[in-house]
C-alpha cells in the first residue's frame, strides 16, 4: 500500500469481476519524475526561494490507478442569439449597424475511453489535470505490469461513478457544438438538449507516481502522469514577491498611463 508502507501485492483483488480490462504500463522511471518535479517547479517566479533545494521528497510511488472508461454516443439541439457589427461613418456621425441571428445546431457525437478515477485517496481534480492517457499503449492486464508498482483496486464502482463521466460528456458536447457557431462578433447560448446514449464501460488501471514532500514543515502532494510525464500539484506563493511584483506592475501601468495621457495633451 503507498499510503502505509506495506509492500504486498494481494493477488486476489485483481481475479474475477475485480480484474481490469486493461493497463498502461508506466513509461518513467522514478528518477525521470523526480527531474519531472524539478522541471515542474522551475520558471515559477512566485515560489518561495530555493523551494525545491530545501523541499525533501518523503515518498515517491508509482501507483496503477483504478478508472473507468465510459464509450458512448451523444446527441445535442442547441439555440444561440449572435449579432454582427459594421461601423462606417457618414459626414459627422459613427453609423454602427447590428443585425441579430437566431443560429440553430444539432450533432452528434461519439465518445471513447472517457477517464473516471474510481479512488477516494486523491482528489478528482489533481488526476483530471494529469490527462490526457493515450489509450493506443493499452495493453490486455497481467500482473506481471505491476511489478515494482502499487496497484490499487476501485473504490467507486461503476455506477457512482457514470453521474461525473456524463457531465463531462455534456460539458465537452456543449463546448464543441459552441466552437461551431463562427463568424459572428457575439455569441450567447440560449438553450440546449443532450441526450446521451449508454455505451461500453471497462476497468482499467493507469500509471501515475504519487510525490509526498515538505517544505518548511508543511506538507505538499504532486502527481504524475507516468506514460506522458505530465506533472500536477498545488504550489505556494512567496507573498513578498508577490507584493513586489503587483506594486512593480502598478507603478509600469501608472508611468504608461502618465505619458499618454501627456501626449494627449499636447
Amino acid at each position: 500500500c503507498p499510503y502505509c508502507g506495506n509492500s504486498v501485492i494481494i493477488a486476489k483483488q485483481f481475479e474475477g469481476v475485480l480484474k481490469p480490462d486493461l493497463v498502461i504500463p508506466f513509461k518513467y522511471s522514478k528518477q525521470q519524475a523526480v527531474e519531472a518535479l524539478k522541471n515542474f517547479f522551475s520558471g515559477k517566479i512566485l515560489l518561495p526561494k530555493n523551494f525545491f533545494n530545501d523541499t525533501v521528497i518523503e515518498k515517491m510511488n508509482g501507483i496503477y490507478m483504478p478508472y473507468w472508461l465510459f464509450d458512448c454516443d451523444s446527441s445535442c439541439s442547441a439555440r444561440y442569439r449572435a449579432t454582427r457589427t459594421v461601423s462606417y461613418r457618414s459626414g459627422d456621425y459613427q453609423i454602427t449597424h447590428t443585425d441579430h441571428y437566431l443560429v440553430y445546431r444539432d450533432g452528434n457525437m461519439s465518445f471513447s475511453n472517457i477517464p473516471v478515477d474510481a479512488s477516494l485517496k486523491l482528489s478528482p481534480e489533481l488526476l483530471e489535470s494529469l490527462e490526457p492517457f493515450d489509450f493506443k499503449d493499452g495493453v490486455d492486464f497481467n500482473t506481471a505490469y505491476l511489478s515494482g508498482y502499487f496497484a490499487d483496486k476501485y473504490e467507486e464502482g461503476k455506477d457512482s461513478t457514470i453521474k461525473r463521466a456524463n457531465e463531462r460528456i455534456k460539458q465537452t458536447t456543449v463546448e464543441l457544438m459552441r466552437s461551431t457557431v463562427i463568424g459572428y462578433i457575439t455569441v450567447i447560448p440560449e438553450s440546449s438538449n443532450i441526450r446521451i446514449y449508454e455505451g461500453r464501460i471497462r476497468y482499467a488501471l493507469l500509471p501515475i507516481y504519487v510525490i509526498h514532500a515538505t517544505h518548511n514543515g508543511k506538507k505538499y502532494t504532486f502527481a504524475m502522469n507516468g506514460q506522458t510525464g505530465k506533472m500536477s500539484g498545488d504550489l505556494p506563493t512567496d507573498n513578498k514577491k508577490f507584493a513586489l511584483i503587483t506594486i512593480g506592475l502598478f507603478v509600469i501601468v501608472f508611468i504608461i498611463v502618465y505619458l499618454l495621457m501627456r501626449f494627449v495633451v499636447r
